[in-house]
């Protein structure tokens, strides 16, 4: 199926943290802050806010949330999981990074107090994902397929304490890594930013392309519900580990 079938993010279960579907009324406008629930409503900080600039981007997603490089939102941490989690993506990357780019990140400048990311690889469309238990050592992993330019992808992590950190790629399991999972993530204070890592690091660690929906579940969602999703049914035939 194309993505552009693929259906906005809803709330569909109580392991639903919160969900941004990056809308706005019209192009140009200030963008909403999404559906995320009390306390994990984004808030734009760029210098222009994010807003699209045209009605469609590469005929796909009316509406769309435009990230490059200067646009950027933060929340702050209203009690993200520190247990089993999920993110889900709906992204499109549209040039090859030169370094690191930041899609959604608990990731301080100062070691020791982080959390998470999800990125792009350096120099690649690849996906890279990262948990910490103690705020400075993470447990990563890459995507074995690198994502492309001109298409809009669903991308999936999950984390499943002292099990298995994940990465899907429009519904399939791509990779995973089963060493040394950590059996918590740390329990960081500091903000959460979608489009960099935290407000410090912009440029080449900024995402250079858009990011449409966000959704946080404090489960491990499973292959079937994954593959649900990509399938159009919001997940509703799949479970959670």
């Amino acid at each position: 199926m194309a993505l552009t079938d693929l259906k906005k993010f809803t709330t569909i279960d109580a392991n639903v943290k919160a969900y941004w579907n990056l809308d706005e009324a019209s192009a140009g406008t200030t963008w909403d802050n999404g559906e995320g629930t009390a306390g994990w409503d984004a808030v734009p900080v760029s210098g222009s806010q994010p807003a699209v600039s045209a009605s469609t981007v590469n005929g796909n997603f009316t509406n769309c949330r435009i990230g490059d490089n200067n646009d950027y939102a933060t929340f702050t941490d209203p009690g993200f999981p520190t247990g089993a989690f999920t993110l889900e993506f709906i992204i499109k990357g549209d040039d090859n990074p030169t370094d690191t780019e930041a899609f959604m990140a608990q990731y301080p400048t100062a070691s020791g107090d982080r959390s998470f990311y999800a990125q792009y690889d350096q120099t690649t469309r690849k996906i890279s994902f990262g948990v910490t238990g103690d705020g400075t050592t993470f447990k990563n992993i890459t995507s074995a397929t690198a994502t492309t330019a001109t298409q809009w992808h669903y991308i999936v992590c999950t984390y499943e304490p002292s099990t298995a950190i994940r990465i899907y790629i429009d519904g399939t399991l791509d990779n995973s890594n089963t060493t040394s999972i950590p059996a918590s993530i740390h329990n960081s204070s500091s903000i959460i930013a979608f489009m960099r890592y935290n407000t410090t690091w912009g440029g080449a660690n900024a995402l250079d392309g858009v990011l449409q929906g966000v959704r946080v579940s404090n489960v491990t969602r499973d292959a079937t519900f994954i593959s649900s999703v990509w399938a159009g049914t919001e997940g509703g035939g799949g479970s959670s580990a």
